[in-house]
């Protein structure tokens, strides 16, 4: 067996760092948040169903997001917090929408695929957009919120860790098929404890 750890300190030539005396609280801090990851091996059946539900329930909305805004093309475009687009015109707006929800479509289903086949160099798409959409999220609502444009608001705080949080989930089921496959140790995944 073995354990998959979030974070490492690692020196040097693949040197765990000792911990000299100041820096020994960090050290215990570090080890401590390791040793408590959810990313760890016992954890990976709990984990992974989570996320095969998560990339289902998300395959399902982009699908029936792209097809709303397909078939639909004068209506009401719901999103997670109020946003303003006063550059781009409502046509133009659409056919982001259009290319985002089909962009997001190919995403969720190449995040299945590789949940389902044991291919984590498929989840890595997702990865990627899911990292870049909350960077600009997060630096647009920082932004609004100072400038007084927008009021501090939970849904928006709510709805960006429900993102990263997925994040975190996916990259640990990726890291943990990574070093399975690395390690020769497929048949140690047991999804069903």
């Amino acid at each position: 067996m073995f354990k998959v750890d979030l974070f490492r300190l690692i020196m040097g030539k693949g040197k765990i760092q000792t911990c000299s005396l100041p820096n020994e609280r960090i050290c215990e801090f570090w080890q401590n948040l390791t040793e408590y990851s959810p990313c760890r091996f016992e954890n990976f059946p709990y984990i992974f169903w989570l996320v095969l539900g998560i990339s289902l329930f998300g395959a399902y909305c982009s699908i029936w997001e792209y097809a709303h805004i397909y078939w639909f093309p004068n209506c009401i475009v719901h999103m997670s917090r109020p946003r303003h687009f006063n550059v781009l015109t409502i046509g133009a707006l659409r056919k982001a929408r259009l290319v985002g929800a089909m962009t997001m479509c190919y995403v969720w289903i190449m995040l299945l695929y590789g949940l389902i086949r044991v291919i984590p160099r498929l989840m890595m798409p997702w990865l990627f957009v899911n990292a870049i959409i909350l960077i600009v999220d997060f630096s647009i609502w920082f932004i609004d919120v100072l400038t007084g444009q927008l009021k501090f608001d939970m849904n928006a705080i709510y709805s960006m860790g429900r993102l990263f949080c997925s994040h975190v989930l996916i990259g640990c089921v990726r890291r943990v098929y990574d070093n399975a496959i690395k390690n020769n140790q497929m048949e140690t995944l047991d999804l069903y404890k």
